[in-house]
């Protein structure tokens, strides 16, 4: 199976594509909505937050691993 993942502007309700000849003459279309308020990219709070989330993993043999 080939993919190809295109962002497309919607005009007048219409988009254009391009299927490159290697993809044949049958496809199969999945077209994905993006909402406004969706996040692509984390802000600079939630990056210096990631050192001090807590997780659920515990050091079970209370090892040392920086000196290896």
């Amino acid at each position: 199976m080939q993919a190809l993942k295109l962002r497309q502007k919607v005009v007048d309700g219409e988009i254009n594509l391009k299927i490159p000849k290697e993809f044949g003459t049958i496809v199969e279309i999945i077209i994905l909505g993006r909402f406004e308020d969706e996040v692509e990219f984390w802000n600079e709070e939630e990056i210096k937050a990631l050192g001090k989330t807590k997780t659920l993993y515990t050091d079970i043999d209370q090892e040392d691993y920086s000196q290896w």
